[in-house]
């Protein structure tokens, strides 16, 4: 098991973002999250994707089904979940937020109202 190490997400080596993105799509569309189902993200300009950049959309839930269910509580650990999933040193709500980055860091995205999962590796500053 490789070690974590800021900004690379394994130890000798750096993480394909566009790789762990269609990972994380395909997790999402067969498993869901929490017994959620998240049935219908899909690649978005995966011609535009690279190791440093990758984006999906049509990430929704519909978590109505539920007789109980704590939507803050469900996005804060869905929020986790994403920025562990890429090792992620920072995690953004909206796209213009601003962050305290340095090169080489990975940044996530989590945009509900356009719905939205965008995860990029910081190049230049």
């Amino acid at each position: 098991m490789a070690k974590k190490t800021k900004g690379t997400g394994t130890q000798g080596g750096i993480m394909n973002l566009s790789e762990q993105m269609t990972k994380l799509i395909d997790e999402f569309r067969v498993n869901g999250f929490n017994e959620v189902d998240i049935p219908d993200i899909k690649p978005e300009c995966n011609q535009s994707w690279s190791e440093d950049y990758a984006i999906a959309y049509n990430f929704y839930y519909d978590a109505d089904e539920h007789p109980y269910f704590d939507y803050p509580q469900f996005r804060y650990d869905l929020e986790q979940f994403i920025k562990g999933y890429f090792k992620a040193d920072h995690l953004i709500l909206e796209a213009k937020q601003p962050a305290n980055r340095k090169i080489g860091d990975i940044v996530v995205g989590v945009y509900y109202g356009s719905q939205e999962i965008e995860v990029f590796r910081v190049t230049k500053i």
